[in-house]
């Protein structure tokens, strides 16, 4: 896709660039904001954690991944020629980062935590299980035994992943969802996925059935993934001035303190992300090079090294910017050394059906 030039100028067709906008910043800024989250829990300080109403400031930039991802994922399954290349693209995506940090946890990380920094036993088995129960995106083990030990946070080696089979559910239903829709209907199925959606939301809310967790929180994420879809489906009709991204933004801000922004925010803060993403400066910022998804999974296991060797002696804050610091080669790394090279095989299956939309994130 590109800049529809015949779309009004102030619609969200006419406004975004797909070549030129601040998505990319604005996904390393909602990476960011989860290891800042983070770094107090691990700090020993998680009941004073950043937040606003009753939700963290991590749990916010996780809606706001499934926002972003839901209007480029939509973009990218459109330009796709068909479902197994729309799906190829997304495993290459994904799965070949998922399973370096696997193993670099396993065989790195745990090991030396344990052996080198005394903290816990380290067990080959149990190392051995956490990359093969985990390698199909579905976090079945989450820690590995005995490791690490003695800090605020154990038993969880990369708190972060288990969002990503929540995000792959995403992009099966609006990949079928294009597949069996008629196009002139696509909108309205979607919204007819968000109903749903929010529905559960507000079933959830207000307690009167007690739902499957992976329910509550598929419907959680899947309404700021599908409100970001809409976004995509109506871009030629949905205005983006200065207007509407000021009252997203305040609306997004007023049900966040009314403590109802889980169950009613998905709609508002996609058109806030959106039209922020137009609007700011940022263009350049992982352009060419995104290392925000590497930013995503491997800040976890090393804010617990740092945990180890730190204790709690760090003010929260401190411990944060010292786990940007120390992210910031190794989601490079990740970048260069794996998920650059494995997106050149999506050149394997068929070409885009019609002029190629960015290639859309991991997260």
């Amino acid at each position: 896709m590109t800049a529809v030039t015949d779309a009004p100028a102030r619609t969200l067709a006419g406004r975004f660039d797909p070549r030129s906008n601040s998505l990319n910043a604005l996904r390393l800024v909602l990476a960011s904001s989860v290891i800042v989250s983070h770094s107090w829990v691990l700090s020993g300080q998680s009941d004073r954690a950043p937040g606003w109403g009753n939700q963290l400031v991590g749990d916010i930039a996780v809606d706001g991944f499934f926002a972003v991802s839901g209007f480029l994922i939509l973009g990218s399954r459109i330009a796709s020629r068909s479902l197994v290349d729309f799906f190829w693209r997304r495993v290459l995506r994904i799965w070949p980062a998922f399973i370096v940090v696997l193993l670099f946890v396993a065989a790195i990380v745990a090991p030396v935590t344990a052996l080198v920094l005394g903290s816990g036993t380290y067990d080959l088995g149990s190392g051995i299980g956490y990359v093969l129960k985990n390698a199909g995106l579905v976090v079945f083990q989450p820690g590995i035994e005995n490791t690490p030990a003695g800090i605020p946070e154990t038993g969880n080696w990369n708190a972060p992943l288990w969002t990503l089979a929540y995000e792959f559910g995403c992009y099966i239903a609006v990949a079928l969802i294009v597949t069996v829709a008629p196009r002139p209907l696509l909108g309205a199925v979607l919204w007819v996925a968000l109903a749903g959606a929010v529905a559960i939301n507000v079933v959830t809310w207000l307690g009167l059935i007690d739902l499957p967790d992976p329910l509550v929180v598929f419907a959680r994420l899947g309404a700021f993934f599908v409100s970001g879809s809409l976004l995509f489906a109506y871009r030629d009709r949905m205005p983006l001035g200065t207007v509407v991204g000021v009252v997203a933004l305040a609306v997004t801000a007023g049900l966040l303190a009314a403590q109802v922004f889980d169950v009613f925010g998905g709609p508002f803060f996609a058109v806030a992300l959106l039209w922020l993403g137009v609007v700011l400066p940022l263009q350049k910022v992982g352009h060419t090079n995104d290392i925000s998804y590497g930013m995503y999974i491997y800040a976890y296991p090393l804010q617990l090294v740092l945990a180890v060797l730190v204790g709690t002696a760090l003010h929260p804050v401190l411990f944060a910017v010292i786990s940007v610091a120390i992210t910031i080669p190794f989601a490079a790394a990740s970048w260069f050394l794996v998920e650059k090279p494995a997106m050149r095989l999506k050149r394997l299956s068929a070409p885009p059906r019609v002029e190629k939309f960015p290639e859309a994130p991991a997260i």
